[in-house]
């Protein structure tokens, strides 16, 4: 698999690393189950490498990113609640896929970030998150402040509605 990573922007390497199989689990097991902090680390880092590339045009490669993206911040809640630590390495590929990729190209990824954005407000004002934020949840509400606010500066039709909630 770390083969597939680094041969980085190939598509073929790309196809075999998409189509591998239960890739869900995968990412789940490798980057917040797994005790080896080598594996999880390193894995993460050439994840990390392979979706910084704002070069590769190819749908494929936007729909691996898109897929990488939302399995991470759709699952970090829940992943994040069994081992705090182990979540920062997902916010660390999100936040680098949503800084390194350009504005056009996330559009052609059909993701709803309205809805990402919501979430996200709704995580940062929950009263048990707040709560618990001196030091069990803090990992979460990082997480969520950083992906608000590299989606409101990627698309600016945003920043009135939810910049103006996270300023209060």
């Amino acid at each position: 698999l770390f083969y597939y990573l680094d041969c980085f922007n190939n598509e073929t390497c790309i196809q075999q690393f998409i189509e591998f199989p239960d890739l869900s689990s995968l990412l789940r097991n490798i980057l917040f189950v797994t005790d080896n902090v080598y594996l999880r680390n390193n894995f993460g880092d050439s994840l990390k490498e392979v979706c910084a590339n704002v070069q590769n045009e190819l749908q494929m490669f936007l729909e691996f990113k898109k897929m990488i993206m939302l399995k991470l911040i759709y699952d970090m809640d829940e992943v994040a609640s069994e081992n705090q630590t182990r979540a920062y390495k997902a916010i660390e590929i999100v936040q680098n896929i949503l800084s390194g990729t350009r504005t056009y190209q996330l559009e052609r990824m059909n993701i709803d970030f309205e809805e990402i954005l919501k979430r996200n407000v709704k995580i940062i004002f929950e009263k048990e998150t707040i709560e618990k934020s001196s030091n069990e949840f803090d990992h979460i509400i990082f997480g969520a402040m950083g992906h608000t606010k590299l989606i409101i500066q990627q698309f600016p039709r945003y920043k009135d509605k939810y910049g103006k909630i996270l300023l209060k």
